[in-house]
């Protein structure tokens, strides 16, 4: 299985999980922040390469994990240029607005 294999994997997981219940929605929450916070490149390949609209918007939901656990402005322009991409989805979903308070819940813990 690829990385983008994985990630997509994950992602319908999340999916498929009903948003009550909580514990399967951070689980999910937690696998899929693991997987893109463990290699910048490959998740710079899936943001600005491989993945759909409505995968960044599942992505969106863990833009918080991914900016606490990396704190990293590299990772930080990699989601901004991946909100870019689908700004459709980005503002449905709020994306660009729900990153901004990942980084600046960041810099008020």
């Amino acid at each position: 299985m690829t990385s983008a294999d994985t990630i997509r994997a994950i992602i319908e997981k999340r999916a498929a999980t009903n948003d009550e219940w909580q514990a399967g929605v951070e689980k999910c929450w937690e696998e899929l922040a693991d997987v893109l916070t463990d290699d910048i490149n490959v998740t710079r390949k899936f943001l600005l390469e491989d993945c759909t609209a409505d995968e960044a918007s599942w992505v969106s939901e863990v833009y918080d994990d991914i900016v606490r656990k990396t704190q990293s402005g590299e990772y930080i322009d990699l989601l901004r240029k991946s909100i870019e991409r689908f700004p459709e989805e980005a503002e449905k979903y709020h994306m660009s607005d729900n990153l901004g308070i990942a980084v600046r819940t960041m810099f008020f813990r």
